[in-house]
């Protein structure tokens, strides 16, 4: 019986031919599971733990609502009290549009706020949020007004709370009164909250001897705390309150918050 001639050199070859499929196949392999694992990560965004929400008022986002409050209890039409979406005043863009707040202050202090919710935040989670704020105003700077200057009196506030923002009544006067609760509940005392959540005031760039003219105004700040509800809920207020004794009118345009852990 004839002995068949394997040789050294044909056992390698075929091992090659053999063994070359094989490991460009593994190696493929290998790179699709460092895509994939790559896409997740990107996906997850786990190492960026700073949430961002921006809101554009250009259109109307039905979950934004206005909040008035200091201001005594079924006298809205003396107060002059006016919200909605409205597109923005010459010389601005008309074609854009704000949410339109405005209010004769006729007890000292009036305040006209937005309101919205947000979710999808861990439960019962204590937050840090800063607060980016723009909105038209015809408010000049250095002017003399009833009660305070109509642009500096004017001063803007935000806060987070895990509880809705609204309206308690104060029966301590004659009349019934809306009051804030956020402002009332804040350590016993409603002054801390406003020294507490204010980041500036309704005055634009223009001198008072220029007169009023609207312009965009940007405010940034707030560095709030707040802890969410059960649900992982915040409730976000954006607003004003009036020392001015006479007619206030903004034109909400953009609001942006910045949520970390």
């Amino acid at each position: 019986m004839q002995t068949p001639d394997i040789s050294v050199d044909h056992v390698q070859n075929s091992f090659s031919s053999r063994a070359t499929p094989l490991l460009i196949l593994s190696f493929i392999f290998l790179i699709l599971l460092s895509f994939q694992h790559i896409g997740c990560d990107s996906f997850t965004g786990s190492d960026d733990p700073e949430q961002s929400y921006e809101y554009q008022f250009d259109e109307e986002p039905g979950d934004w609502s206005a909040l008035f409050s200091n201001y005594g209890v079924g006298r809205e039409d003396d107060f002059e009290l006016e919200s909605g979406y409205r597109p923005l005043p010459a010389p601005l863009d008309s074609t854009e549009t704000g949410f339109y707040l405005s209010g004769k202050n006729i007890s000292d202090d009036l305040n006209m706020f937005l309101k919205h919710r947000i979710s999808g935040l861990q439960p019962e989670t204590t937050y840090e949020l800063a607060f980016d704020v723009s909105f038209a105003t015809a408010a000049p700077s250095g002017c003399v007004g009833a009660g305070g200057p109509p642009g500096e009196a004017v001063t803007v506030h935000v806060d987070a709370s895990g509880i809705e923002p609204g309206r308690i009544v104060d029966d301590s006067r004659d009349e019934g009164f809306y009051r804030l609760n956020l402002a009332e509940e804040y350590e016993g005392e409603a002054q801390s909250w406003y020294r507490a959540t204010e980041i500036g005031d309704v005055a634009n760039s223009r001198e008072c001897e220029e007169g009023w003219q609207y312009e965009i105004k940007t405010l940034s700040g707030g560095n709030r705390t707040a802890t969410t509800d059960a649900e992982g809920g915040l409730w976000l207020l954006v607003g004003t309150r009036s020392g001015f004794e006479a007619t206030t009118s903004l034109y909400y345009t953009e609001v942006e918050v910045d949520v970390r852990e």
